[in-house]
């Protein structure tokens, strides 16, 4: 409010306008226009005031100033103080510029008799990192404090220092001989930091019983992953994604488990997007003794309408008696194959069929190793494929050994970029389950792409696979490519990786022609076992992936 004083001869009526102005605008008042009008002063009457209403919002912005102006007073009036000043406070929170996000990652294990089994969960912090930040969590659900160490439910706080992007949490669980229930728990995060928000809150664990009666003659444990389930729908007809069903461990006799699919993503598949214009769904049986898995066939319907890439998820449920899930759900990805006519550049195109011919590819040493000097790493043409081999001869101790294969390509204009390639990697048996090796990629030098990863103890070969990499945009201009091999520790003769190459074609589209540019970041392939996203190579990083065929 403002308060309007006429002094002087006020026997006679008068008036005078008023507007007002400043940092302000509409919008930050009722009706959505700055105020004005004008006072009628009756005969002795002395002062009237001016009301201002403020239109109340939830958006976060800066004080805003403005000032009522008087104006065009009547008849012999003057004005002697024409303007008074306002303000309008903003009472809005800051939205948060850091997220933190929970995640399972060795989340199901049995507990042990004596000592203690550690589950372990990961923190991770995007958004504006580069200041320090903390999150608490507590862990809550079926479990009690009898099943932790020190008789407490564990709970406590991550202090996330400038520019760290990532912590663990992990509970160590109390083995004990008492016959009990598989025991749920929840690790959930509160309390973030000034400035930060939660994305995901919670992550679930299980402590599996290992007490009791011996275990009846089936014992099973399902787990779904997709085996190649990224691929493009086909204009016609119908394209098979399948996905594997595995029971490691004690496989006697028959199994069973339901799956369903659901649309799942930022854009979800529907009914009409598979034969039959129905959501799938059946049971899967594992027969017979010694068997260890089975494959669910997925026909997705192929079609010529322009839209994006659709996502699905296969959730098993159900399971016979004496049988577990413990991994229910895996992903798949329709890729649109339709689009108007758009150029395609090719920039590289590589199938090494000449002998002896790289095609423009150059090894080199220690890419991916910080440039260590290498001792047990090389690179050369072989049978119509690049070749990298990593450790093996000798028994010296050698870590981070590296190598990979570089080539040059040129871009006329700004282009959105995609590599695609054919790869097999294989390790051998002697490694130990703390070394792994892994193929990667890199444009212009930077953050490496983990493409696969085989550790010691694990799958011992990917087989051969085909890989697409959305590179995304890219400038006008020279740019790098690396395709190359990291192994992160050797300590025998008989440790050794072998990686092949084949095939590599890298082509560009004009920006956001693309499927992939269309519908955004997508997440790194892994092979059955590995987590996806899991980079053991510190200072490794992640970018898009389209498809890729897995085994």
């Amino acid at each position: 409010t403002f308060t309007v004083t006429r002094s002087g001869d006020t026997s006679a009526a008068g008036s005078v306008d008023y507007a007002v102005s400043g940092a302000a605008d509409g919008t930050d008042f009722t009706g959505g226009t700055l105020p004005s009008g004008s006072l009628s002063f009756a005969a002795g009457e002395a002062s009237k005031t001016v009301t201002v209403d403020v239109a109340g919002d939830t958006d976060f912005e800066s004080d805003e100033a403005f000032t009522v102006t008087l104006s065009n007073a009547s008849g012999n009036s003057a004005i002697t103080v024409a303007s008074a000043e306002g303000t309008i406070l903003n009472d809005d929170a800051a939205p948060p510029t850091t997220f933190f996000a929970i995640a399972a990652d060795d989340a199901v294990q049995v507990e042990g008799d004596i000592g203690e089994t550690v589950l372990t969960f990961t923190v991770t912090r995007s958004g504006d990192t580069a200041v320090a930040g903390s999150v608490d969590y507590a862990v809550t659900g079926e479990v009690d404090g009898d099943d932790f160490p020190g008789g407490l439910l564990p709970s406590g706080s991550l202090a996330f220092a400038a520019g760290e992007v990532s912590k663990t949490i992990s509970l160590n669980v109390a083995g004990d001989g008492d016959e009990e229930p598989d025991e749920n728990l929840t690790v959930t995060l509160t309390n973030a930091s000034a400035g930060a928000a939660i994305t995901t809150a919670s992550a679930d664990g299980t402590i599996l019983n290992d007490d009791g009666a011996p275990p009846p003659p089936i014992e099973t444990y399902f787990s779904i992953s997709a085996a190649d389930a990224v691929k493009s729908e086909g204009d016609d007809g119908s394209t098979l994604f399948t996905f594997l069903v595995s029971r490691p461990g004690v496989v006697i006799g028959d199994a069973s488990v339901d799956y369903t699919v659901t649309g799942s993503g930022s854009n979800p598949a529907d009914a009409a997007d598979f034969v039959g214009g129905i959501l799938p769904s059946g049971t899967v049986t594992i027969q017979g003794e010694g068997a260890s898995g089975a494959t669910i066939i997925i026909e997705v319907a192929g079609d010529s309408a322009i839209e994006g890439d659709e996502n699905f998820t296969v959730t098993l449920s159900n399971p016979s008696s004496g049988a577990a899930i413990v991994t229910a759900a895996a992903s798949g990805t329709i890729l649109n194959d339709d689009s108007s006519a758009v150029e395609t550049v090719v920039l590289v195109d590589a199938d090494f069929d000449g002998t002896g011919d790289t095609e423009g590819f150059t090894y080199v040493d220690g890419v991916f190793a910080d440039g260590f000097f290498q001792r047990y790493a090389d690179g050369e043409w072989s049978d119509g494929s690049l070749t990298i081999d990593l450790g093996g001869g000798d028994t010296r101790l050698s870590r981070d050994i590296a190598g990979a294969w570089e080539t040059d390509f040129t871009l006329a204009e700004g282009m959105d970029v995609t590599l695609s390639f054919d790869y097999d990697i294989t390790i051998s048996s002697s490694y130990e389950s703390d070394e792994f090796s892994q193929l990667l990629v890199s444009i212009d030098g930077g953050p490496a792409i983990l493409v696969a990863e085989l550790t010691g103890g694990g799958v011992l070969s990917s087989g051969e696979q085909s890989v697409v990499l959305d590179l995304g945009p890219l400038d006008a201009g020279s740019h790098s490519l690396a395709i190359g091999g990291y192994n992160n520790k050797k300590s025998w003769s008989d440790e050794a990786t072998e990686i092949s190459i084949d095939d590599v074609l890298v082509t560009g589209e004009a920006p956001g022609s693309s499927a992939a540019s269309a519908n955004g970041p997508f997440e790194s392939a892994h092979l059955p076992g590995l987590d996806s996203g899991d980079l053991a190579n510190p200072g490794l990083s992640e970018t898009e992936l389209l498809s890729t065929a897995g085994f």
